[in-house]
């Protein structure tokens, strides 16, 4: 996310938050789970922390651009939350046939 940030028309804002952002959620999200056994699980659990995370872009957006805070927050979370509970199922399946 940090190189893509650049490619934004506001990177100067999309890097320093977007990547101190995505740091401080792995963070929560290792710490969160690294006792949970069960895969599926920390799947699940860390696409409901990456989803809730997005109220940093919201914030964002409607500094920027002065779009609503919560209808954005909305919308980006359930794309997220879409994304990456396709990812992983994805990734879950893979890793039954794959040894990452």
């Amino acid at each position: 996310m940090f190189l893509a940030n650049f490619t934004s028309p506001t990177w100067t804002l999309d890097v320093p938050i977007g990547t101190l952002s995505t740091l401080l959620v792995l963070i929560l999200v290792r710490w969160v789970t690294k006792r949970i056994p069960d895969m599926r699980v920390k799947f699940l659990v860390t696409d409901i922390i990456v989803s809730l995370s997005m109220f940093t872009i919201a914030a964002e957006l409607h500094w920027i651009s002065n779009l609503p805070f919560f209808w954005s927050w909305l919308t980006i979370g359930l794309g997220e939350l879409l994304s990456m509970s396709i990812g992983g199922v994805l990734i879950y399946a893979l890793g039954k046939r794959i040894k990452f």
